[in-house]
């Protein structure tokens, strides 16, 4: 009887343990993720370093709390530089999403981590100047967006912001982004590559699994790192500039179509 319950209690923690996982930005199991690495995966060490640099380089955008509100449309954080846009609320279902540049005349200058993550109402997303920064996973798997305009102003865009929308079909990051995480279009249906030019390393994964077509890399790119272009189907050609310094690991790994 003592085997048997061992056997439940332990079943019951490995339970919870995945429950705990399953959120927009968890890093799931090997067995359990969308993605698909053909060399085991970067040991912890690797992969802790830039999610702290990501982290700082977020917090820095915003200046002391001040409260937490809600409109017609959004819930949001105000803080004594800025509001964050947090979420939408549950009673508005636009699918054409505008995202205002001020909330009571004060500026809104970032979208939070999740915010709009797995919203499948939403086909259209507008970002205005004001808004200097979009979290982890922002949008990450909504199915249905299909147009995304950025302006200029925005410096940072989090890991997988927009990983898992398949419908988005183009993406432009302008020219004033300092910053871009990973993964961030992976298994989306983007076609096209962008990298301003203040971006000199392409981010690992950054278009994993997407619909990614040939392209030539700009000729200010200096590395590539892993994943970065790994498992797209839709690439056959590539031109990587003579500046580039180092190609990482499974950069161009699982393109069955590319020369």
């Amino acid at each position: 009887m003592k085997t048997v319950q061992k056997i439940f209690l332990t079943i019951c923690a490995i339970s919870a343990i995945i429950f705990c996982l399953s959120g927009c930005t968890s890093v799931l199991p090997e067995n359990l993720t969308n993605y698909y690495y053909k060399t085991s995966r970067p040991s912890a060490e690797v992969t802790v370093a830039p999610a702290m640099i990501e982290n700082e380089k977020m917090s820095s955008y915003v200046g002391k709390f001040v409260s937490s509100k809600k409109d017609e449309n959004f819930e949001y954080s105000v803080y004594s530089n800025g509001i964050q846009i947090n979420k939408i609320v549950e009673s508005n279902q636009a699918t054409s999403l505008e995202i205002p540049s001020a909330i009571d005349d004060t500026p809104v200058i970032g979208i939070a981590t999740e915010a709009f993550c797995d919203n499948a109402n939403i086909t259209s997303v507008f970002v205005p100047g004001t808004v200097k920064y979009i979290g982890d996973a922002a949008f990450r798997r909504c199915v249905n967006l299909n147009s995304v305009v950025l302006t200029n102003g925005l410096e940072h865009v989090g890991s997988k912001a927009f990983d898992g929308c398949t419908s988005l079909e183009n993406i432009a990051f302008p020219e004033s982004v300092t910053f871009i995480g990973e993964y961030v279009c992976a298994l989306s249906g983007v076609k096209n590559i962008s990298i301003p030019s203040l971006i000199t390393e392409v981010p690992a994964g950054m278009y994993y699994g997407s619909a990614v077509e040939n392209f030539s890399l700009p000729g200010h790119v200096t590395l590539i790192k892993e994943s970065a272009f790994e498992k797209c189907d839709g690439l056959v050609e590539v031109t990587v500039p003579g500046n580039v310094q180092k190609i990482e690991r499974t950069v161009f790994a699982n393109n069955v179509n590319l020369k």
